[in-house]
């Protein structure tokens, strides 16, 4: 976007920190099946129950339908690895061997834990808090002057499905 002169824009309004934090669920309703195109905050259940019946998961065909769904869309330009809580240790002792600084979206108890040998750590209570807060962090920690950031994942629920999405796209090669 950018402000003018260099950009193309007049103003740019900031509402504040979103409720949601992640893009609105997507459903096609053009087929004989309703689908979720992109997950956000309004899950295949709730949807389900509204329509009284199934709702599938994907786009049919190769072709990207809808804003954020390139593999690695939402991509910071440090790596970013998701990995799980029991992992998550040997992974930051490899990077160090490496000498690799790493920053750190962690559930909020691992996150005060290793606060201390990482550039910057932010921490999560629940999938919901790292739903609201996933660009900002992303956007934060991608500054921050570390190698790399590991991200530990939330447990997949209904109500993680979109924040996961995103994470895994964050995650992907920049090269597809």
């Amino acid at each position: 976007l950018g402000v003018k002169p260099e950009g193309k824009t007049d103003y740019i309004l900031d509402g504040g920190e979103c409720s949601v934090g992640i893009e609105s669920t997507i459903l096609d309703m053009s087929g004989t099946e309703p689908r979720i195109l992109r997950e956000g905050e309004i899950t295949a259940e709730i949807i389900s129950k509204v329509l009284d019946k199934p709702v599938m998961h994907g786009a049919i065909g190769a072709s990207p339908r809808v804003s954020g769904s390139l593999k690695s869309h939402y991509a910071p330009e440090h790596t970013l690895k998701i990995v799980s809580s029991e992992d998550l240790a040997g992974e930051t002792q490899f990077a160090a061997r490496h000498f690799k600084t790493f920053a750190l979206i962690a559930p909020k108890a691992i996150a005060d834990r290793f606060a201390k040998v990482c550039v910057r750590a932010k921490g999560y209570t629940d999938a919901k808090d790292l739903q609201v807060h996933l660009y900002s962090w992303l956007h934060e920690l991608d500054k921050c002057g570390a190698d790399m950031i590991f991200a530990v994942e939330p447990e997949y629920s209904e109500t993680s499905a979109g924040v996961l999405d995103r994470l895994s796209r964050a995650a992907a090669d920049k090269k597809h």
